[in-house]
């Protein structure tokens, strides 16, 4: 869990994967490691970023073969608290993001997932909109005349 996890419990999380490889960005002085599960998984890459000694941030891409939907998740999650059009647009819950395969498309619960990413809570930095289900475009920009796509 971001926030929480440390690199040495997601070291022996991640160990089936392998060692994984470890990069360092000189910019923000923090690194970033990447694992490739063995197949077959529903997970291509998993991205963990470091902040000190834990994880800041995870990043799952799945794999198309998952065949993953926003419905499944939110069969399992509840629906989201909102959406963040930023591109790509994803659909936020209180520690996690998902976005969709084709993130141009609308959501819908046959939108295949292609990352979910999860992070420890900090202040909003993009503008999130509010949920309002899966309604056709032309009703969502009655409901949000703001959203970028709307206009």
């Amino acid at each position: 869990m971001p926030g929480e996890t440390t690199i040495d419990q997601m070291r022996q999380h991640m160990a089936y994967a392998g060692g994984g490889v470890t990069l360092f960005d000189t910019l923000t002085e923090e690194y970033t490691v990447y694992f490739t599960p063995p197949e077959p998984s529903p997970i291509c890459i998993a991205l963990f970023q470091m902040r000190g000694n834990f994880i800041a941030r995870v990043q799952l891409q799945i794999c198309p073969e998952a065949n993953l939907h926003i419905g499944d998740l939110t069969a399992a999650l509840g629906l989201p608290q909102g959406m963040v059009m930023i591109p790509p647009q994803n659909l936020v819950y209180a520690q996690a993001a998902i976005t969709n395969q084709d993130w141009r498309a609308p959501f819908s619960p046959d939108s295949r997932v292609s990352f979910i990413n999860l992070r420890q809570p900090v202040r909003r930095y993009q503008t999130v909109y509010d949920w309002h289900g899966f309604v056709p475009a032309w009703r969502y920009c009655q409901l949000e005349p703001g959203y970028p796509l709307c206009g």
